[in-house]
């Protein structure tokens, strides 16, 4: 009886090495498949900053001569992911629950100015953090102070719309171009007598010339 315990426990030990081997392995592999996304994920990166500034270069993007092809905000970034986004969402709610916060809307999401404020500070955070990790210092509570809890008064002021129900952002602004400035007048005339003087003077060079050779032949002769 005590030698089948035996065996049973034997066997049962052999089983568990055995799927500790394939575990090990699949560790492994997925270990690799994460080095490969991130390679995949870089190339994707090169490939739509190249395109970028293609069409930055051959005029076909709107905003050609902006600096990078494009004053993209966060939200309307190709490079930025499902990741990106969840990223954003689980530090939200973390900082909304450590901190008992209650004024930013559960619809912040529909709300790009919310979206764009939030990033800016989770990349705030971020940095303050690695840098009291490394060497404490007053970066974190400044990251508070003069970033998080101000942030925190202006959405209870200007989103209590949202309180009950989301309310969508009004209109936004858009620039009238009718206002942009004209060149003055006499900029364009001043141009168009220095483009006549200088066109006579090279019509009068001809003349002098021609005039030179004429002579120059009479002596010989």
């Amino acid at each position: 009886m005590s030698e089948d315990v035996e065996d049973r426990v034997s066997r049962l030990a052999e089983t568990v090495a055995e799927y500790g081997e394939t575990l090990g392995n699949l560790g492994s592999v997925t270990v690799e498949l994460a080095g490969e996304v991130e390679s995949l994920r870089i190339v994707q990166e090169r490939l739509l900053e190249a395109q970028d500034q293609e069409q930055g270069q051959d005029g076909s993007s709107s905003s050609a001569g902006c600096g990078d092809g494009g004053l993209r905000p966060w939200t309307r970034s190709r490079l930025r992911g499902p990741e990106c986004w969840d990223q954003l969402v689980l530090w939200v709610d973390e900082m909304c629950s450590a901190h008992a916060v209650t004024v930013i809307p559960r619809c912040w999401f529909a709300h790009e100015g919310l979206v764009l404020e939030l990033e800016a500070l989770r990349s705030g955070w971020v940095a303050a953090m690695a840098r009291h990790e490394d060497k404490p210092s007053r970066d974190l509570a400044d990251w508070y102070t003069y970033l998080w809890w101000p942030f925190l008064a202006r959405v209870e002021e200007g989103f209590g719309r949202c309180r009950h129900e989301h309310q969508p952002d009004p209109a936004a602004m858009v620039t009238d171009r009718t206002f942009l400035p004209t060149p003055p007048a006499s900029d364009s005339k001043t141009s168009e007598v220095s483009a006549a003087s200088a066109g006579g003077s090279a019509s009068a060079a001809v003349p002098a010339s021609a005039d030179s050779s004429a002579s120059g032949s009479s002596v010989g002769s």
